[in-house]
């Protein structure tokens, strides 16, 4: 059996109802147009190496501007962070970090998809060996923003992880993140 990462995979359901939730909180930030979408998920990489290996758990965040050429497509940046560097390593680690930039375009209200290139690494080592892996990504996603909160679900080609998120307007930030 391989060992789990950090978030074991059966959970995944549960994060994504309770963020749903969130989403339905009541309206308290109005939306404006040069508005960011910010979202920070969880996503966990099979192992690239032979034999027993982690999982590479990663933190891919997006800060999106869904409005930004049109009142429909915007565009993204997204980073995705070892979970490693973040929570601590274990023994063996396997890291992931993806980078990657796209447009956003606007399905229906509140409901936004974003897809575009990036680059992957990926890197395995224990006490005996270090192998490394990168690959041009592909990202792809959808974004929903409530009222206040909302769900992100994405997919990174290069480590081949599905990503469950949650996701705010920088509006519930008291205004934004732009000039007045």
């Amino acid at each position: 059996m391989k060992p789990q990462g950090f978030f074991h995979v059966k959970l995944i359901p549960v994060f994504a109802l309770t963020l749903g939730a969130f989403a339905l909180l009541p309206n308290t930030a109005h939306a404006n147009s040069d508005d960011w979408l910010i979202s920070v998920s969880f996503a966990s990489a099979e192992s690239f190496v032979d034999g027993p290996g982690g999982r590479g758990d990663y933190l891919p965040t997006v800060f999106a501007r869904p409005q930004w050429i049109t009142r429909d497509i915007g565009s993204y940046v997204g980073i995705g962070i070892p979970a490693a560097e973040i929570f601590g390593r274990g023994q063996d680690s396997h890291s992931v970090t993806v980078v990657n930039a796209g447009l956003t375009y606007r399905l229906a209200e509140q409901l936004y998809a974003f897809g575009g290139p990036g680059y992957s690494y990926q890197r395995f080592s224990t006490a005996q060996v270090t192998e490394t892996r990168e690959r041009l990504n592909g990202n792809v996603g959808l974004m929903f923003v409530g009222n206040n909160f909302g769900i992100t679900l994405s997919y990174d080609s290069g480590p081949n992880a599905i990503g469950v998120g949650f996701s705010v307007n920088s509006g519930w930030f008291g205004g934004g993140f732009h000039r007045r």
